[in-house]
């Protein structure tokens, strides 16, 4: 089945009474999301068109949609710290019911960060910042596991021979499993069977809360292997994992 969103390029002008009108009219006619560009300053038209800020936009029309999923194509690193974009998106989560989506960038577009005064950088500085937030959440973990008194461990792949080989070798050294099986989640048999034949309590988590996306993401496979699941929180869900298997590894 094909899944059809609408993206706006939100700096061109767009009032807020239009992008409701645009949020109800994509509820109605069945389309799966609502997503917009995160710009300050026009792009194609010029001053004195501007934007409404993406994710004050979006906390708004989380409030006034029942079904469709809402987020950006793409928040720049450059004016949006990690932290700071963190809490934005777990907010219009939570008012959404889990219906987020966040697309991030290294940002491109030189007159937004001339205007607002946020620093631009050259592409190499741009992409280093990029990689520098995406690394704040295994900052965060690293920290939250020391506090713990635990040694954490982490790999980020896109290949599912990769994450298996990984899981069965953490059988060899490692008390439990910490895991965010993306899409993996509701097809990987062969990630549930290298979760259970690894020999060590997992729990499962999701930034996004699963049962309020599409139906077809509302089925783990992975969980029934798994001692627990945490999805909705954002990054935060990962530190709730963690803190999950710190009290169990306590407890046994």
């Amino acid at each position: 089945m094909m899944r059809i969103s609408l993206m706006i390029e939100g700096q061109e002008d767009v009032r807020w009474e239009q992008w409701l009108a645009l949020a109800l009219a994509a509820e109605e006619a069945g389309l799966d999301g609502l997503f917009r560009s995160d710009h300050y300053r026009s792009i194609h038209r010029g001053d004195p068109a501007g934007s409404l800020d993406a994710w004050a936009t979006l906390a708004a029309l989380a409030a006034r949609t029942q079904r469709i999923r809402l987020g950006t194509l793409v928040s720049p690193t450059t004016f949006r710290p990690v932290s700071v974009l963190a809490k934005s998106v777990v907010t219009v989560d939570h008012i959404s019911g889990g219906r987020v989506e966040l697309g991030i960038g290294a940002g491109w577009f030189e007159p937004d960060h001339v205007a607002y005064g946020f620093p631009f950088g050259t592409v190499g500085e741009r992409m280093s910042e990029l990689e520098r937030q995406l690394e704040e959440i295994n900052r965060q973990l690293e920290a939250s596991a020391q506090q713990q008194g635990l040694v954490l461990r982490i790999l980020q792949s896109n290949h599912e021979g990769a994450l298996i080989d990984a899981i069965q070798q953490a059988g060899g050294w490692a008390d439990a499993l910490l895991i965010n099986a993306a899409g993996l989640t509701h097809y990987s048999y062969s990630l549930r069977d290298a979760i259970a034949g690894a020999g060590i309590p997992a729990v499962e988590v999701h930034m996004s809360n699963i049962y309020a996306r599409e139906a077809f993401r509302h089925t783990s496979v992975i969980a029934p292997v798994c001692r627990g699941q945490i999805s909705g929180f954002g990054a935060q869900s990962y530190l709730l994992g963690l803190a999950a298997l710190a009290g169990q590894k306590t407890t046994t």
